[in-house]
């Protein structure tokens, strides 16, 4: 992945997005794509060892934007350290989702979804959930009216 991805703000597809180690991409590169649409799979986030690195990506925000509200498909992978993950509320159009290796995390609920209180229910559009590799994962919290696809 070549260094100062977040340069190209206009940029509107990114297949694969893979954070690298000390000297590679980093996750603060991603919050500044506001544009991008269609399918995006985000690697290696192991390799987020500098915290003020994943503050500044501010990544668990950035995902739930609704400036990528047009995104059909998102995988996140390699994610061995992490103990919660992004929220995806916002994410209206997402028709498929892959969680991979998020090893430590132990429950699937509001972090995910958000308040489901609320008039507008989460996932109206995911068709297909795939979750792979989560040996923590022993909770699923569920929200009434999300998910009516799958």
């Amino acid at each position: 992945m070549p260094s100062q991805m977040g340069r190209l703000t206009k940029l509107q597809s990114l297949s694969d997005f893979f954070i690298g180690e000390r000297n590679g991409s980093s996750p603060k590169e991603l919050g500044k794509l506001q544009y991008l649409e269609g399918e995006l799979s985000i690697h290696n986030f192991q390799n987020v060892v500098d915290v003020e690195d994943a503050s500044e990506s501010n990544l668990k925000d950035w995902l739930g934007d609704s400036s990528f509200s047009t995104l059909a498909k998102l995988k996140l992978y390699g994610s061995r350290y992490c103990s919660s993950l992004p929220s995806l509320r916002q994410l209206a159009s997402l028709k498929e989702l892959d969680m991979v290796s998020f090893y430590g995390v132990p429950t699937l609920g509001h972090e995910v979804y958000g308040n489901c209180t609320s008039n507008e229910k989460p996932f109206q559009s995911l068709e297909r959930l795939w979750i792979m590799l989560m040996p923590q994962w022993h909770e699923w919290i569920p929200c009434a009216g999300a998910f009516p696809r799958l």
